[in-house]
């Protein structure tokens, strides 16, 4: 079985954030439009992704860089959404900033949540 080492969890949030970033600023084909804009504009696929990418951090680095990785996630997102409207020439979409920041929040919550049981689960042992 594949053990998720460090280096690896760092591997795979990478290839997330690329995934989140051109899937944010590759513009849009028509079949692409058609076919997945139900599934992958929705906010709790927002949600769902920035939840990923912050949850990710937490157990591929230290506690503290975890915490700065995971909010930066949440610069990101704003960043890309703040691009997407000056390429699009449209106003911002406030929903998609404040979905993505409660991702953000969530995952490093869950992140943490985990590394308290780890911890705790590795002193009973000793």
């Amino acid at each position: 079985m594949l053990k998720l080492t460090s280096s690896r969890l760092r591997q795979l949030w990478g290839l997330l954030v690329a995934g989140i970033v051109l899937g944010a600023l590759l513009p849009y084909f028509g079949i692409q439009t058609n076919i997945f804009d139900p599934y992958f504009n929705g906010h709790w696929v927002h949600f769902l992704v920035y939840v990923a990418a912050s949850f990710l951090p937490m157990l591929a680095w230290r506690r503290n860089t975890g915490v700065a990785v995971s909010i930066g996630m949440a610069v990101l997102g704003t960043g890309l959404e703040l691009i997407r409207a000056s390429m699009e020439v449209r106003s911002p979409d406030i929903q998609y900033i404040v979905i993505n920041a409660l991702g953000v929040a969530a995952g490093i919550l869950l992140g943490l949540n985990i590394l308290t049981l780890r911890s705790r689960t590795s002193q009973a042992d000793t």
